[in-house]
Parts: C-alpha cells; sequence; structure tokens
C-alpha cells in the first residue's frame, strides 16, 4: 500500500499529486477509516494550499475537501485539537468556503446505525459550540440545514437559530427555515416569534418577502405568537404584524383585529 500511495502520490509531482486527490475527494465515497488515515499527509498538503478568497463559491476541490474532513470527524476519526486537520482547514479556508463545510455536518446523520446516533449527535454539539466560541461570525450563515436534522432537539435548534441571526443578521436556506418555523409554530410561539422577526428584520428583500408571505408559513408563525399565554410575545407578535403592514403587506391586517376569527390558523 505505502508504494502505492508513493506512485500515486509523487513527492516530486506536487500538481500530479493534487490531481489525483482531487479526483479521489470527488468521486469515492466515504472509504474507510484505514484509507483516510493513509491519506492524513495529503489531506493536510491539500489544506495548507486552500485559496486564502474565493469569488463566487468555494472550489469542488475546497468543497469536497471540507466534506471529507467533517465526515472524518463525525465518525471519530479526527478532533478538534489544535493542529488537528479540521481545525486547520477552518484556519485556513476563507468565509465561504468554512460556510459551506458547516452546513455539510447534518449529512453525517445519513445511513448510520441507530448505536452511531447519539455519539454522532454529541460530536455534532461539541463542533457547533467550537465554531460559535471562535468563528469571526459570518460562516455561521452555514448552520441553515442544522434546522432539517430531527436528531437536533427543536428548542436546542430555535436557540441556535436566534444566535446566529442575532450575530450574523442572515442565514442560508432563509425560505426552507420560515417553512420549518411554521412547523415549530404552535409548540414554540415565542421562540418562532423572535427567530422570524430576527430574520426578516427590516433588511429583508420584497420580492424575498413576499414569497415567504404568499406561502402562509409566516402567518401561521404570527397566528401562534399572537393567541401565546404569555403578553410579552402576543405583544412583539402585534409589533411585528404592524411592521409588515407599514411595508405593504396589507394582509394581515385581519390579525389585529379582535372581533375577526382570523386570528386562528388557516389550515
Amino acid at each position: 500500500m505505502r508504494d502505492s500511495l508513493a506512485a500515486l502520490f509523487p513527492a516530486d509531482r506536487p500538481e500530479l499529486a493534487d490531481s489525483v486527490l482531487h479526483a479521489h475527494l470527488a468521486w469515492s465515497r466515504y472509504i474507510s477509516p484505514e484509507l483516510n488515515s493513509k491519506l492524513t499527509s495529503q489531506f493536510a498538503r491539500a489544506v495548507s494550499t486552500l485559496p486564502a478568497e474565493v469569488q463566487d463559491k468555494p472550489p469542488a476541490y475546497s468543497r469536497n475537501l471540507a466534506h471529507r474532513l467533517v465526515t472524518m470527524y463525525c465518525h471519530g476519526e479526527i478532533d478538534l485539537a489544535a493542529g488537528s486537520l479540521l481545525t486547520e482547514f477552518f484556519a485556513r479556508a476563507d468565509e465561504k468556503t468554512r460556510a459551506y463545510a458547516i452546513s455539510l455536518v447534518p449529512t453525517a446523520f445519513r445511513a448510520i446505525e441507530d448505536r452511531e446516533e447519539v455519539a454522532i449527535c454529541d460530536r455534532c454539539v461539541m463542533f457547533w459550540e467550537w465554531r460559535l466560541a471562535t468563528s469571526t461570525d459570518t460562516d455561521l450563515r452555514g448552520f441553515g440545514r442544522w434546522m432539517e436534522v430531527e436528531q437536533f432537539d427543536a428548542a436546542w435548534r430555535l436557540a441556535q437559530l436566534a444566535v446566529v441571526l442575532q450575530r450574523v443578521g442572515v442565514i442560508d436556506m432563509d425560505y426552507q427555515i420560515v417553512e420549518i418555523l411554521g412547523g415549530f409554530a404552535a409548540e414554540h410561539p415565542a421562540e418562532t416569534m423572535r427567530c422570524v422577526r430576527l430574520l426578516v428584520g427590516t433588511r429583508m428583500d420584497g420580492m424575498r418577502l413576499h414569497a415567504l408571505v404568499h406561502r402562509g408559513d409566516l402567518r401561521k408563525i404570527l397566528c401562534a405568537a399572537l393567541k401565546a399565554p404569555s403578553d410579552s410575545v402576543r405583544k412583539e407578535a402585534m409589533a411585528f404584524t404592524n411592521e409588515l403592514l407599514a411595508r405593504g403587506f396589507t394582509q394581515f391586517r385581519d390579525l389585529l383585529d379582535p372581533t375577526s376569527n382570523e386570528t386562528k390558523i388557516r389550515e
């Protein structure tokens, strides 16, 4: 195996070694901890040559490298110690690549055995706490895909989403996230109200907001908050409804009419 690897990744031909590694990362699936261990030096070299900045989206080889390292971490092959492959990756990668890598963590839950679920979930939470503590903020928007993962407690997901929106103001997959918030609204009216208000704010593009309004999830969230037992939650929902009316979304006017039955969620 050692001789084969030396032939595939010649030390005196780094451009050839890079091509082989990029092809391997692009076309092979998660192989085995043993193979990953043998390729550690190649992964380290790939990390050391990551571009400092990308203009549009991360190049394919950066995305593929991120996927392999995140998968290795979630399966316990590498850790978050200083100097590890993953910490070096985040230290060197540009902001867009870091956000992409964060969004990949939920893929660890694909095709796993039940006995692995708790361990992977714990490692994912550790990873997220590490990113919250060390991130430069903008890459945290990659948390969006985590909202889809049912293995994470709903209250935990909502709390983390609120933290991201407070720190960054935007998040990837905002359209899908509002749908998820609509599904959480009945049981978590205060938390969903807080998150959607942070998400929409005063900066969301009008056309983007119109798409959210048209689908009906925003109405579900407002209705649940307006019926919440907490006076402060109801007041926040009324204030947010008035903000939407001021922006021209008059279809929410009936929610503020105390004589109307339209404060009930429309099925």
